[in-house]
């Protein structure tokens, strides 16, 4: 599974990490994908994350108040809400990078498909 806008990070039977970089260079957006199997059905579990949760002011000495203000907002959210709705996006390079994605998560739950029919036929 080795293309060109993919890394596999953890390469096992049952378990496959891989994450791909967003096109806009920012080192922090980073898609992430999980194929695994939990265990408990007979199909892989995928997991996509993507952190963000940076606020959107600009962090300069001209816009502190701003930002303070924002995160005791936000801290107050969580504190009485428990829920904080954060959202970012992230942006494919171009249709080769969508394929190589689409191509690497096939592969890896095919791989887990595979371990769960060899897992199953042992039982």
């Amino acid at each position: 599974m080795k293309k060109s806008t993919i890394e596999v990070t953890c390469d096992y039977k049952d378990f496959v990490v891989f994450h791909t970089t967003c096109k806009c260079g920012d080192t922090s957006h980073i898609l992430g994908t999980v194929v695994e199997d939990d265990g408990e059905n007979p199909y892989p579990q995928v997991t996509l994350y993507f952190p963000c949760g940076r606020f959107e002011v600009h962090r300069t000495w001209a816009n502190l108040p701003k930002r303070i203000y924002k995160r005791i907002i936000d801290s107050c959210k969580m504190l009485f809400t428990g829920n904080l709705d954060v959202d970012d996006e992230f942006m494919f390079r171009d249709e080769s990078h969508v394929k190589d994605f689409r191509s690497a998560l096939e592969e890896a739950i095919n791989q887990v498909e595979e371990y769960v029919k060899i897992k199953e036929a042992k039982v």
